[in-house]
């Protein structure tokens, strides 16, 4: 019974059943024993199966090249509108230059409204972390000018925390992360690896949500776990 339940629970069951049908028909026809009706009937009701049998395999496939598609070598575009409407934000890579420069105003924004910000990123004091950060960059960086980098938006994060009131936390982290990580409203994972020294944009880099599964959980966990080894600055 245990093989008979796991033969109809197996992908390829009805491949099975069409098989041993077709078989049986035939073997039918050449002794004469099925009529001429019959076995058009028979065979009519083959290729019906046949026809569901492609549309099981052609979902599989399109949900193959979905499972695909979450491989990408730039950034999602609804990422931006996501974070500008966002009541939280959480955001761990190496230095955020880029995400504050073009998010400057969605800041002040959401933090305005309310919205949690929480961002960490390398500590540009750790000469070995930022000399080991500066690897990943695009095209590599120079380790002073990304450690400079860092101040920068330190200095600009402070500034729009007194600007606003707001609450936005900041952490640093004196090891290199492995993968930058955008968790939004906590229902949107945008994951990018970090490659050493890149020849162009670090990849590849993932849109998550929760329909897609474990990887979704897993890298919203790894975000908090990465969050939770930070160092409160300023300390």
């Amino acid at each position: 019974m245990r093989r008979l339940a796991d033969l109809v629970r197996d992908d390829n069951f009805d491949l099975y059943v069409l098989g041993l049908v077709a078989l049986v028909f035939t073997v039918l026809g050449v002794v004469g024993l099925a009529e001429t009706s019959v076995l058009i009937s028979a065979t009519l009701a083959l290729l019906a199966l046949l026809a569901f049998s492609q549309i099981k395999s052609r979902r599989q496939v399109a949900q193959l090249v979905a499972d695909r598609s979450l491989l990408r070598e730039d950034f999602p575009p609804d990422l931006t509108a996501r974070r500008a409407r966002a009541g939280d934000y959480l955001f761990i890579g190496r230095s955020m230059a880029r995400t504050a420069n073009t998010m400057r105003a969605d800041l002040k924004t959401m933090l305005e409204r309310g919205a949690r910000i929480r961002v960490m990123m390398v500590d540009p004091e750790s000469e070995s972390v930022i000399a080991a950060a500066a690897l990943i960059g695009y095209s590599g960086s120079d380790p002073a000018l990304l450690a400079g980098r860092i101040r920068g938006v330190l200095a600009e994060l402070d500034h729009l925390r007194s600007l606003t009131g707001g609450n936005l936390e900041i952490r640093l982290t004196r090891f290199v992360p492995t993968v930058g990580l955008q968790v939004v409203d906590g229902v949107y994972v945008c994951a990018q690896r970090f490659e050493h020294r890149p020849l162009g944009e670090s990849g590849p880099i993932l849109a998550l949500e929760p329909r897609d599964g474990v990887w979704f959980h897993r890298f919203k966990a790894e975000a908090e776990r990465m969050w939770d080894d930070g160092i409160p600055w300023p300390e």
